[in-house]
């Protein structure tokens, strides 16, 4: 396979996501995260880690953030991830940004064998979470 042709079909899914966000922003229905969205939560959860760590008081965003998301250190990298009951790190769930959408169905289809939709989305739900 051309190295070149994988580029290119993921400049035309980006290019064809990036249209479906717009279309879907004005309505609010969208389950993508976009990467400022993804900064700000990872920025907001921090804060308000970084809040009930020093005592101080504690808005409902806060307490809204605290119980949804956690931040998971790898390396020197941060990652959203959802809400554990435990530390078992089978359960971990990401949240992922646009940017890493295609890299993720990409591997998710060689993973699964080439299956198609259900087949991926029954993986991916294993792994990742549906956006804010």
């Amino acid at each position: 396979m051309d190295p070149g042709a994988n580029f290119v079909a993921k400049e035309i899914f980006q290019e064809k996501l990036s249209s479906l966000l717009e279309k879907s922003s004005s309505n609010n229905f969208t389950t993508v995260l976009t990467v400022d969205q993804y900064s700000n939560i990872l920025k907001e959860v921090k804060e308000s880690i970084r809040k009930k760590k020093t005592g101080e008081k504690l808005n409902s965003q806060d307490y809204r953030r605290l119980n949804r998301f956690e931040i998971l250190k790898i390396g020197e990298s941060e990652k959203i991830i959802a809400k554990r009951n435990n530390e078992d790190m089978d359960s971990i769930k990401y949240y992922c940004d646009v940017k890493e959408i295609y890299e993720i169905l990409e591997k998710t289809h060689r993973d699964t064998g080439h299956k198609r939709r259900l087949g991926m989305e029954k993986q991916i739900s294993q792994k990742y979470c549906r956006g804010e």
